[in-house]
């Protein structure tokens, strides 16, 4: 692997502003998980930040049927985000199951 190669490549696509999403990220965390009144710490965000979240869920959908039901776009930030945690979620309510090793020393 040329190092020197990869380096300027990063160089070159670095970003310069990183924005401080915590604030926003929290509040959307706070709404897929559902949770409860006391469990929210309301110093760690702001009313603007549930408003960005509201208008960016509002940009996110891309039908809705007569049932209520929303059809969101797959390549929106927070769909993605929805997605990774549902995908998380199963991952960790998934069966631990140990397959015995044919091997005596693993």
């Amino acid at each position: 692997m040329d190092f020197k190669r990869f380096s300027e490549k990063i160089e070159e696509k670095k970003v310069e502003i990183v924005e401080d999403t915590f604030s926003q990220n929290y509040v959307l965390m706070v709404m897929l998980n559902k949770l409860s009144i006391s469990q929210i710490n309301f110093d760690s965000f702001e009313v603007e930040d549930i408003w960005d979240i509201y208008n960016g869920l509002e940009q996110a959908i891309t039908d809705e049927n007569t049932n209520g039901e929303s059809s969101l776009n797959p390549k929106h930030p927070y769909t993605q985000i929805m997605r990774l945690g549902y995908k998380i979620s199963a991952f960790c309510d998934a069966p631990k199951e140990r397959v015995q090793s044919p091997f005596m020393f693993l």
